[in-house]
């Protein structure tokens, strides 16, 4: 298990024998506090209020790259199912979408939501939903950057986003307290 802090450090946590050995990792940790974690099966990824992104070896417990794009802190990661894509969010009101085995930026998104707060995707890669800090949620399509639908102001701040396994549904959770659930390939009813 990883943790972040308030001071930017991030610490490993393994279990051995009933009991938690805590063990700061190596390589240098963020500047500010950390706002964003994300993991993978080789390797976990965190975003700090000092607008870095940083990927960390699981396996050696250290800082493999740092990423400094955003102007805005790193609110949000998500990292698509085969680890193709990683998506930043950041109060700069934009996303970027990198390569994370390298350190090439792939697109960069101007999200139009006053800072982005959530990020997920699709379990086919191709979608990427962003809450924004407006209370909209929008949904790109990650490959091309191009903007596919958009909930305009009713879904309250969702830092937290999820799509079905089929990505037919999108799951925001609201910071006014509901979880709401979003049939985004349906056209919208004109009334």
């Amino acid at each position: 298990m990883i943790t972040g802090g308030p001071e930017g450090q991030l610490d490993y946590w393994e279990y051995n024998k009933g009991l938690y050995d805590r063990r700061q990792l190596r390589g240098q940790g963020h500047d500010r506090a950390i706002l964003a974690l994300v993991g993978h099966k080789r390797f976990f990824i965190s975003g700090s209020h000092d607008a870095t992104t940083k990927v960390w070896s699981r396996s050696r417990r250290r800082l493999i790259r740092t990423y400094k794009s955003h102007t805005g802190a790193i609110n949000a990661l998500a990292l698509s199912p085969k680890a193709y894509r990683l998506a930043t969010g950041s109060g700069d009101d934009r996303i970027k979408i990198w390569s994370p085995r390298s350190r090439r930026i792939r697109r960069t998104i101007k999200a139009r939501q006053e800072g982005v707060i959530g990020l997920a995707f699709a379990s086919n890669g191709k979608w990427l939903a962003s809450g924004g800090m407006d209370g909209t949620i929008r949904i790109w399509n990650a490959r091309n950057g191009t903007l596919v639908r958009a909930f305009e102001g009713r879904a309250g701040m969702s830092r937290s986003l999820l799509f079905s396994k089929n990505g037919k549904q999108l799951i925001s959770a609201g910071e006014d307290g509901n979880i709401r659930f979003w049939d985004w390939l349906k056209k919208p009813s004109k009334n």
